[in-house]
C-alpha cells in the first residue's frame, strides 16, 4: 500500500508543478498583452493628434514642406505598424517594427516642434498650446505605459527562459517577447533624454 502511494505522489507531484508553472506563465503572458493594449491606446492618441499639429504648423511653416511630409510619413508607418503588433503583442518581430516606427515618428516630431519654436504668432496661438499640451501629456502618459509594459515583458521572459520553466516554454509555444526599446536607431539614443514634445516657453 505504501509503495502504491509513493507511486502515485511520484505521478501527481510533477504534474501539480506542472499545471502551476503552465498556469504561471499564462498569466505572466496575459499580463504583458494587457500592458501592451495601455502601450497601444496611448500610441494611437498620439497617431490621432499629429495632423493636427501639422495642421496647426502648416500654415506658418510653409516652407518647410519636407518636414511637414516627414512627420506625416512617419505618422502613417508608425500607424500601420501599431495595428499590426496589436493584432498580435507576443510577434516579437511586429513589436520590434512597432518600435521603430514609433522611434522615427518621435525624431520627426522633435524636429518639426524644433522649427516651430522660432515662429512667435505660432506659439501665440492658444489652440496650438493646447495642442501641444495634449501630445506632452500623451508623451508621458505613453511613456510610462511603455516601462510597464516592459517589466512585464521581463518578468515573462525570465520565466520562460529558466529551468525548468524553459521546458514548459518549449513544450507548449510560449514565444519570447519583444520589449519595445529593442530597436533605436542611433539618432534616438543620442535624444533619448530630451523631451520631443514641450510647449515653447
Amino acid at each position: 500500500m505504501t509503495t502504491w502511494l509513493i507511486l502515485l505522489a511520484c505521478v501527481l507531484l510533477p504534474m501539480f508543478w506542472a499545471v502551476g508553472a503552465y498556469n504561471r506563465l499564462v498569466g505572466l503572458r496575459t499580463g504583458f498583452k494587457a500592458a501592451f493594449l495601455q502601450v497601444d491606446a496611448q500610441s494611437k492618441r498620439r497617431h490621432n493628434l499629429v495632423p493636427a499639429l501639422v495642421d496647426s504648423v502648416r500654415g506658418y511653416l510653409m516652407h518647410e514642406h519636407p518636414v511637414l511630409d516627414g512627420v506625416t510619413a512617419a505618422r502613417n508607418q508608425a500607424f500601420t505598424a501599431s495595428v499590426l503588433a496589436a493584432d498580435d503583442p507576443t510577434d516579437a518581430a511586429a513589436v520590434d517594427c512597432m518600435a521603430a516606427a514609433e522611434a522615427a515618428l518621435a525624431i520627426r516630431l522633435e524636429q518639426l516642434l524644433t522649427l516651430s519654436h522660432g515662429c512667435h504668432a505660432l506659439w501665440s496661438d492658444a489652440a496650438m498650446l493646447a495642442l501641444a499640451r495634449d501630445l506632452g501629456s500623451t508623451e508621458s502618459r505613453l511613456a510610462f505605459a511603455q516601462q510597464a509594459y516592459n517589466d512585464s515583458v521581463a518578468r515573462y521572459n525570465q520565466a520562460i527562459t529558466q529551468f525548468p520553466g524553459s521546458m514548459l516554454a518549449t513544450l507548449f509555444g510560449f514565444r519570447r517577447a519583444a520589449p519595445l526599446q529593442a530597436i533605436r536607431s542611433a539618432e534616438d539614443r543620442r535624444g533619448q533624454n530630451r523631451a520631443p514634445l514641450q510647449q515653447r516657453p
